[in-house]
């Protein structure tokens, strides 16, 4: 029995841990961006010189710098920035920059685009507005990618996987003491059943609970490190957060039922229990009251 409890404890850590370190580029080849010939599609010169230029920024405002060899940066498959992995970790990190990146107008064809491997239920006003959201301008963009930089340098990686390890063993715990309060035998299967998914529930949602309060207070410090880089980021960061809302939007009719569940009518990821994320309303309005702040200060 420690034998089994020993190897659950070490999966639960593995599953949180491994794919942020020892298989970081296992990982990264899943979410990469490939060409008829499976080769990995090299990231644009254009993104390229904006990347530079959000790291350069990043270093101007934030210390410790970032070296740049710490950061792989490459294309993703979907319409959404991608992250894994920390600076502070001998694997580095990622950043992944997401195909619309490339866009500089809205004439996409929609056969190249689904959301979550679903397929979008092509409605004409929805699509347009699905499309216009998907153009980004060079300041929403360098806004994004410095906001994925600072992400990775965390020690947001290990802290979960020891919060993983910690909840695990309090999961044990609360199962030995379930066990001994219920005086479960061995032939009552049942009741030992009973105890296990008691412990075994409570621990996913304790785990959970304390990851989103992680992702929520880190995103909340990236917001105030990204703030003090200039006018250029704060209407970056307002562009940004609208097109992501007017996508939502859209993608809550071109998804159906499965749309309606995943956002609310003013474009923010429906949530239950806690917030992981800041809604993006309230992201746009601190962007827009930080943009007012400036131009106060200039009359």
């Amino acid at each position: 029995m420690a034998l089994v409890k020993v190897t659950l404890v070490a999966g639960a850590v593995a599953v949180q841990l491994f794919p942020q370190t020892f298989l970081l580029q296992q990982y990264r080849k899943i979410r990469a961006r490939y060409d008829f010939e499976n080769n990995e599609l090299p990231i644009q010169k254009g993104i390229e010189r904006r990347i530079k230029e959000a790291l350069d920024d990043v270093n101007l405002v934030y210390r410790p710098m970032i070296p740049e060899e710490r950061i792989k940066f490459f294309n993703v498959h979907d319409i959404e920035m991608f992250h894994a992995g920390s600076t502070y970790s001998k694997y580095g990190g990622l950043v992944g920059i997401p195909v619309n990146f490339e866009y500089n107008d809205s004439h996409i064809n929609n056969g190249n685009i689904s959301i979550q491997y679903a397929p979008l239920q092509w409605d004409a006003e929805a699509t347009e507005e699905f499309h216009k959201s998907l153009v980004l301008s060079e300041n929403a963009q360098k806004f994004a990618i410095a906001q994925q930089i600072l992400k990775v340098a965390t020690f947001d990686p290990i802290i979960k996987g020891v919060n993983v390890l910690a909840d695990a063993v309090i999961g044990m715990g609360a199962y030995e003491l379930l066990h001994s309060k219920l005086k479960v035998t061995k032939q009552q299967r049942g009741k030992n059943a009973l105890c296990m998914s008691i412990a075994a529930i409570g621990t996913l949602i304790f785990t959970s609970l304390t990851h989103n309060a992680l992702d929520y207070y880190r995103e909340t410090e990236v917001n105030e490190i990204i703030s003090k880089f200039g006018d250029e980021y704060i209407q970056g960061g307002v562009e940004y957060y609208e097109k992501l809302s007017q996508k939502n939007r859209a993608l809550r009719v071109l998804l159906g039922s499965k749309g309606k569940y995943m956002y609310t009518p003013v474009g923010n990821q429906t949530t239950w229990l806690t917030q992981k994320n800041i809604p993006i309303s309230e992201q746009i309005d601190y962007f827009k009251q930080k943009m007012q702040n400036i131009q106060s200060q200039l009359v």
